[in-house]
């Protein structure tokens, strides 16, 4: 056998490391040797390894490395806690396995918060994101922010958002708190238009009980796309005493409405807020506009107009110029309509390419 068939019969060095760990790891706790410190969870006694808690625990280093009671006795003590569940959790901790089902995850999930085991979390939160429903995205919502879940707090939210128009009539909408509802109507996947729909369901969850969640305002105010609400709804919004009793809405208001006073600098300004969501009418697409169709000589100039849909991502053909304006012309946007003039073949003309809907312009010499 030559040396290249040898190397790859051998197994990684690390994983040959690591596999020696957990077995030792499992022996230890199988025998019960060299253990420092006594659990007791409900009516169950666990002898353990402080050096293997404190690894992977930040809740037990922090317990052992400082004066607490605990680190002088020996002794730790969970009396509400669910002891066969902790013994699922310690044996994570010794061996890396746990199995994980959609009857235990959730307590899981709590307990590795609790003890603040990140890697048992991550895999809690993995688990929950494949098996993610329409009937259970919102109650995986508000576990994920109850226990900072990022990852499944973001996912599950725009699942929720995707579903919002049937949630927001239920009574459990009215019991969210308001960063769940903010991190909900701050979601692309809203499926709700247009944006004024999205307002008057924030207004009907202040007023539910308006004396404690109006000082809440300013944080949903935030993120609902106000640059895309009517100007006589904004004005409306703006004379409401919980937004104008809020420094942060005011703020927004007046933010919103000089966007909508200013078509011609719009495309200059980009935020989140200023950002189509995905079930909009319209969203933000890059247009090419002419330009040659040939690479070498005899060059030919294109009357190609196409957009590109970061959506969709891909190309579509859209209006084509009417004439050829020749080298050397210009573009500018105002509002959603493109304006091209002048050129090398036609100086003193000007075409205006009028949105319709999406991905559709007529054009207007």
């Amino acid at each position: 056998m030559d040396l290249k068939m040898l190397c790859e019969k051998m197994e990684d060095p690390d994983q040959i490391h690591y596999k020696a760990l957990v077995d030792g790891f499992k022996r230890l706790q199988n025998s019960g040797s060299f253990t420092d410190v006594t659990i007791n969870v409900g009516q169950k006694t666990f002898r353990c390894h402080k050096a293997l808690l404190t690894a992977i625990s930040s809740y037990f280093d922090t317990m052992f490395s400082s004066d607490m009671r605990e680190k002088a006795t020996g002794h730790v003590t969970f009396p509400t806690m669910d002891p066969d569940l902790f013994e699922m959790v310690l044996h994570y901790i010794y061996t890396g396995d746990c199995d994980l089902n959609t009857d235990n995850v959730v307590e899981i999930l709590r307990i590795s918060s609790f003890l603040r085991i990140t890697s048992l979390q991550t895999l809690c939160e993995e688990f929950l994101k494949k098996h993610l429903s329409w009937d259970n995205c919102f109650d995986v919502f508000r576990l994920s922010v109850a226990y900072d879940c990022k990852s499944l707090r973001s996912k599950s939210a725009d699942m929720v958002a995707a579903s919002f128009k049937e949630i927001s009539k239920s009574d459990k909408f009215l019991e969210l708190e308001a960063n769940e509802l903010a991190d909900i109507i701050n979601s692309d996947y809203i499926n709700i238009s247009p944006e004024e729909a999205i307002c008057d369901i924030v207004i009907k969850w202040i007023q539910k009980d308006e004396s404690s969640r109006a000082k809440k305002a300013g944080i949903l105010i935030d993120k609902i796309r106000l640059s895309f609400l009517k100007p006589e709804y904004l004005v409306m919004l703006r004379e409401k005493q919980v937004f104008q009793a809020d420094e942060k809405c005011r703020e927004c208001l007046n933010d919103a409405i000089k966007y909508s006073l200013l078509p011609a600098r719009q495309q200059e300004i980009y935020r989140r807020n200023t950002r189509h969501r995905i079930h909009a009418d319209l969203e933000e697409v890059i247009v090419v506009v002419g330009g040659c169709a040939t690479a070498n000589p005899p060059y030919a100039r294109s009357l190609r107009v196409i957009c590109y849909s970061f959506i969709k991502q891909q190309w579509y053909e859209l209006c084509p110029l009417p004439y050829d304006p020749g080298i050397e012309f210009a573009t500018c946007t105002y509002g959603n309509d493109i304006f091209v003039s002048g050129g090398g073949s036609m100086q003193k003309s000007l075409l205006v390419m009028i949105q319709v809907k999406m991905f559709g312009l007529s054009c207007r010499a």
